[in-house]
């Protein structure tokens, strides 16, 4: 049975100088009556679910997937904090999805567009940004400990595409030394030319890694 899935569209300082965060979020089982936006943990603001037929037509199984999405806008992080997303039915929470939101990772080099629908579904910077986010917050829940990705001496990034992760970790200062592999030489062209500081190296379908 599929659990709660979720992902953020939009995580960024808009022209504004606002916060946006947008996304989808649906528990198989049950529908969702709110989606809650917390901020460090504490609740910030609450909306009722919008339709995204897209979302739709990936689960058609799912008769409330289409009520799924969400578009909140904050006033912009002063510095890096946490960001979720929760479902809700009444009080009881069904899904959430989080991330971190760094304001000094606010223009790091975006590959151009036919790099992004490499690894997106179409040319879009701020899908790209957000995914990474997201990757990074999922990759530190995981870490024993309370670690943070920074604290490592060094990580591979496998499968690092266009570097939407590499890039986050060699903008930490002090961070880790960063190993990037893929199977897309422009992919990893592109890291070697924007991302100073990692290393990052076209592989086989195959074993072993360089």
């Amino acid at each position: 049975m599929l659990s709660g899935r979720g992902d953020f569209n939009r995580l960024y300082i808009s022209s504004g100088g606002v916060l946006e965060v947008s996304g989808w979020i649906v528990d198989p089982r049950v529908p969702a009556t709110a989606i809650r936006l917390f901020v460090d943990g504490v609740p910030a603001s609450d909306q009722a679910p919008a339709v995204r037929e897209d979302v739709y037509r990936s689960f058609p199984w799912i008769g409330h997937a289409r009520d799924s999405s969400f578009f909140f806008r904050w006033e912009c992080p002063r510095t890096r904090c946490a960001i979720a997303v929760a479902t809700f039915s009444g009080e009881h929470q069904l899904v959430r999805i989080e991330a971190l939101f760094a304001p000094e990772f606010e223009g790091l080099p975006v590959p151009g567009d036919a790099l992004l629908t490499h690894i997106l579904p179409g040319p879009d910077p701020f899908l790209y940004q957000a995914s990474g986010l997201y990757s990074s917050a999922s990759f530190e829940r995981a870490l024993p400990g309370g670690r943070r990705l920074a604290d490592l001496p060094r990580v591979l990034d496998w499968g690092c595409g266009s570097g939407r992760l590499s890039r986050l970790l060699l903008a930490e200062s002090p961070g880790p030394e960063v190993f990037g592999c893929d199977i897309d030489g422009d992919a990893v062209r592109w890291c070697r030319e924007n991302l100073p500081g990692g290393h990052s190296e076209q592989t086989e379908l195959l074993p072993p890694l360089p």
